[in-house]
């Protein structure tokens, strides 16, 4: 009896052990390096022709915990390195910040004028503890530099407005709610689920990601969590939606709450109708967040 009682006080003790509560929860003055980069292939059918594309989309920045307080946490994100190509039978654009064309396009200029807008320019994001985003500043000048010097052309001020959407204060907020905004609202142990919900800006509409988060184990002082998602996009203007699903793992350090890597891959398949037309769309992503140390 008295050997029965030990084992399972050791095992209540263990079970007591496993049980963590995550959160944001960095340090003031703490900096932090990430690379964050998304890669995708893109199958599209227009009047019966498929039109390949394939993106890459790379950047490095810093973080700095600039404030903190029991309901924020202001950092202070300095982007470094830019890289982004795109890759189909209708063009090839690409910008790299460490490496520029010696004999750049019109295109590749125009994108260097938009991305190079961001490399060494800093903005301010105020986190709340669960991870969401409360609010972003300092975007407003980054845009104006991105818009000066473009080129008066209509077709190119058209796709540098479509270009921008995905740097705007909206998209650079769901940046950030993607990698941080993935924390429960209670304590949890090894097994347990919890959901949460971020916003994705599409085309210009929003729409809502599913999330179902697991604890999977801790492993030296970091917690290893799976996710799975699915989400059903849809454009505004277009009838039409883009569904699928997304699957992949999360490490965050217990103690301070931050990523120290994810990997999650998209899948989505869906088609669209505008103006008398249909196109079908199958995409393929990897995104990678990884803390640098």
């Amino acid at each position: 009896m008295k050997k029965l009682f030990l084992i399972v006080c050791c095992t209540v003790s263990v079970l007591a052990q496993a049980q963590v509560k995550l959160s944001f929860n960095p340090e003031k003055g703490e900096r932090y390096q990430y690379i964050s980069k998304t890669e995708s292939t893109a199958k599209q059918q227009i009047m019966g022709q498929e039109i390949p594309m394939s993106t890459v989309m790379e950047m490095s920045f810093d973080m700095t915990v600039k404030e903190k307080t029991e309901d924020e946490i202001r950092l202070e994100c300095i982007y470094n390195d830019i890289l982004m190509s795109i890759s189909s039978p209708m063009m090839e654009v690409k910008y790299d910040s460490k490496n520029p064309a010696e004999n750049p396009t019109k295109m590749d200029k125009m994108m260097s004028q938009i991305l190079g807008a961001l490399a060494g320019k800093s903005i301010i994001v105020d986190f709340e503890p669960n991870g969401s985003v409360k609010s972003i500043s300092g975007f407003d000048a980054i845009m104006k530099d991105m818009l000066d010097g473009l080129p008066e052309n209509p077709e190119m001020q058209q796709m540098a407005n479509a270009s921008m959407q995905s740097f705007d204060d909206k998209a650079i907020k769901n940046m950030f709610e993607q990698a941080f905004k993935i924390y429960p609202e209670q304590a949890v142990n090894i097994g347990d689920s919890w959901q949460g919900g971020i916003s994705m800006a599409m085309m210009g509409a929003d729409n809502q990601i599913n999330n179902t988060y697991q604890l999977k184990s801790i492993e030296e002082g970091n917690a290893v969590i799976n996710v799975s998602s699915v989400f059903n996009l849809m454009p505004a203007g277009l009838e039409g939606a883009l569904k699928g699903e997304q699957k992949g793992e999360i490490r965050i350090d217990i103690k301070t709450g931050m990523p120290i890597s994810s990997t999650v891959t998209q899948t989505s398949k869906g088609s669209f109708e505008a103006q008398g037309m249909e196109l079908q769309m199958e995409v393929v992503s990897k995104i990678t967040f990884e803390q640098k140390k």
